[in-house]
């Protein structure tokens, strides 16, 4: 991880932000040392009207990657992507949150999640497109390595 980097948070880790339960998130979104950004298909699952309040207020303070076309190359890859890595899982249950992993990878190289689909899947997802989906305290533990390196 380096200083500045692009880090992107999927939408579990908005409650962990909100509620301010995690002591790793908190250090993280407090640092001002890397950038946590939504994904812009998290943002869209935020502005639903089920999602409450006090998560919309901590969501409002991230920036959002916008949403862009994909050509035909990266649809097909996506496509491949969610495939390949889907398994056993219904498609409504998992390819939302690949979905997440495939834009947090195409605009950086980390997802911080909690998410255990994506979780147990972060080593094929790593192989497979070199995306790094971290607990909060691995996440924590990059940084704080980084910090200490740049000192």
């Amino acid at each position: 991880m380096n200083r500045h980097e692009k880090v992107f948070l999927d939408s579990q880790i908005l409650n962990l932000i909100a509620d301010s339960s995690d002591a790793d998130m908190n250090v993280l979104a407090a640092s001002g040392d890397i950038q946590l950004l939504m994904p812009y298909s998290v943002a869209r699952e935020v502005d639903m009207p089920s999602t409450p309040a006090h998560v919309k207020k901590a969501a409002a303070k991230l920036q959002r990657s916008v949403q862009v076309g994909l050509n035909a190359e990266e649809r097909a890859n996506m496509a491949a992507f969610t495939d390949a890595l889907m398994g056993k899982k219904k498609p409504e249950n998992i390819v939302p949150d690949l979905k997440h992993a495939w834009e947090a990878r195409k605009y950086g190289r980390f997802l911080i999640s909690i998410d255990h689909d994506l979780l147990s899947r972060s080593i094929a997802i790593r192989d497979w497109n070199g995306l790094h989906v971290l607990r909060p305290a691995e996440a924590r533990a990059l940084h704080d390595a980084m910090v200490g390196r740049d000192r």
